[in-house]
């Protein structure tokens, strides 16, 4: 069993024949000759996102992002 958190790399591991992989819509621009990208229609696939900072930091920009997050104000 292989655990790879990086997209490049598992698009990789899969073009080196070791398995395959659900992977980012965005992954298909990469254009592997040895590697077949099939959208999954009519799904409901939901994938868990995180947004991170640094706590320190405080700026305008960093504000009005976190304003735009679901969670609202922080």
């Amino acid at each position: 069993m292989h655990e790879v958190r990086n997209w490049l790399t598992i698009v990789e591991f899969v073009e080196l024949g070791l398995g395959i992989a659900l992977v980012p819509k965005s992954m298909q621009s990469l254009k592997k000759d040895h590697v077949q990208f099939v959208e999954i229609e009519n799904n409901d696939i939901l994938s868990e996102t995180h947004c991170i900072w640094n706590k320190r930091s405080s700026s305008i920009l960093l504000d009005h992002f976190l304003q735009l997050l679901p969670f609202g104000t922080v």
